[in-house]
């Protein structure tokens, strides 16, 4: 792949000499997602891949008192827990005068052990609501709703923001390590890249 460092990694990631094996192992595996679930859009635009990891996390003290004006005492994980995003995307600014919107496809590899090869998909344009009490809630939730807080920092029309990307984690769901607030750091961090 063009623009790649050491190792195959992209030449900024290759530079970084402290990584974990775990968080080397992850990367490796974003990335055979995407090149096996999202190859239709690498091969159709040709930016250069981005690679961002965000930790797992523990709370010492205060679990859940963070938003209730309680105090909390966060601590983040070693590398070994930690959930990566390996894609692509673009951003078009233009003279256009149709609504700005966002398009996203992502996968990951502990999203969905009954359909292992889905992608998920969505345009954000216009108002993008919450979900309803009454829809059942998944983890995409999670990663459109992150991006969707960016939508306000993109001019209100003729924009359009690609972003494709495959997500690997080894922050355990459900084990209180706070794994959708990795998710949601890592997608953050990935967004701001365009």
């Amino acid at each position: 792949m063009p623009g790649e460092g050491i190792h195959g990694l992209p030449p900024k990631l290759s530079k970084v000499h402290n990584l974990s094996n775990a968080l080397k192992e992850l990367v490796q595996r974003a990335k055979e997602q995407y090149q096996q679930k999202l190859s239709y859009f690498a091969h159709s635009h040709d930016p250069p891949a981005y690679i961002v990891a965000a930790p797992g996390r523990v709370n010492l003290i205060g679990d859940h008192t963070d938003y209730t004006g309680g105090f909390v005492l966060p601590m983040a994980l070693s590398q070994d827990y930690s959930t990566v995003i390996y894609g692509t995307g673009f951003l078009k600014t233009g003279k256009g005068t149709g609504d700005t919107t966002i398009r996203v496809r992502f996968c990951s590899d502990a999203s969905n052990q009954e359909n292992p090869d889905m992608v998920e998909e969505r345009r954000i344009s216009g108002f993008y609501p919450p979900p309803h009490e009454d829809e059942k809630r998944t983890w995409a939730d999670y990663v459109v709703g992150t991006i969707v807080q960016y939508k306000d920092d993109l001019p209100k029309q003729g924009c359009q923001l690609e972003l494709c990307f495959a997500i690997s984690t080894s922050v355990p769901l459900n084990a209180g390590l706070s794994s959708s607030a990795s998710l949601e750091m890592a997608v953050a961090l990935f967004t701001e890249c365009f």
